[in-house]
């Protein structure tokens, strides 16, 4: 029987132990880690924006790629290779 993916986000403070959350959790579901930093806009294009002080914030980041990636996801589609920072 298929089960249609779930998608959990992790919310929080730097340091405070998102990953390593995220990476039991997957362990313990079998599931796949996937952080928002492969979303990150490359630093030169930030730099261009001066927006590299601003790594890590809503605006640093490839809005577009994130909305297709999640869309793949929840149309079940198969995903080659999974954004990394």
């Amino acid at each position: 029987m298929a089960h249609d993916p779930v998608v959990v986000g992790v919310a929080g403070s730097v340091a405070v132990g998102k990953t390593t959350f995220a990476a039991r959790l997957a362990d313990a579901c079998g599931g796949v880690v996937v952080s928002t930093d492969g979303f990150l806009l490359p630093n030169s294009v930030l730099e261009h924006a001066g927006l590299l002080d601003r790594k890590g914030f809503p605006e640093s980041f490839d809005v577009d790629a994130l909305v297709w990636f999640l869309q793949t996801v929840r149309t079940d589609e198969q995903i080659d290779g999974l954004p990394r920072y």
